[in-house]
């Protein structure tokens, strides 16, 4: 049986999570209370949104390390997965140097945040891209959806995809 492309990201998401919601390792350590770094420590998984997006908007690829698991798997497009801390970060500095470093996002509707087991969250939210005079950029508005897992630093992003809008029926 051939799956379409969809199917598969459905299924490797679905995966995904399953795989997360598993005994965890190393890299989700029981919290040890407020992280040093600040970020979503002693807190809710929620505060990832906000973190994403600060770190989204100062365009600096040292702003990412902190949100990812070492071990964290990011699929930017339907095509490429990269998978460890320093491959997300690459790619997403890669970026940054180019087209995202001229936009900024901004999150709009409502977020859902679940937690399938303790120390597990899923997050999802939609952002609006916004052009240097802060205005909507027409057409480009994404979906993303996080795994986190709560770590003795706080909160990480395991596990994400950024999705496309799909186009409006004719």
């Amino acid at each position: 049986m051939t799956l379409s492309p969809s199917s598969r990201t459905a299924r490797f998401l679905a995966l995904l999570l399953i795989a997360c919601c598993a005994p965890l390792g190393a890299d989700a350590a029981p919290p040890a209370g407020a992280s040093p770094d600040g970020v979503a420590a002693a807190t809710g998984p929620e505060t990832l949104i906000a973190a994403f997006v600060d770190a989204w908007n100062a365009h600096q690829p040292q702003g990412f390390e902190q949100l990812f698991t070492e071990q964290a798997v990011w699929v930017p497009i339907a095509e490429v997965r990269d998978e460890g801390r320093a491959a997300i970060v690459r790619d997403l500095a890669a970026a940054h140097a180019s087209w995202a470093g001229k936009t900024t996002i901004a999150p709009f509707g409502p977020s859902t945040v679940r937690l399938p087991k303790p120390g597990v969250a899923t997050l999802f939210f939609r952002v609006r891209f916004l052009d240097a005079k802060g205005q909507p950029i027409a057409g480009v508005e994404r979906a993303l959806l996080l795994v986190a897992v709560e770590t003795a630093e706080g909160w990480r992003i395991a596990a994400g995809q950024l999705t496309k809008e799909s186009p409006p029926p004719k």
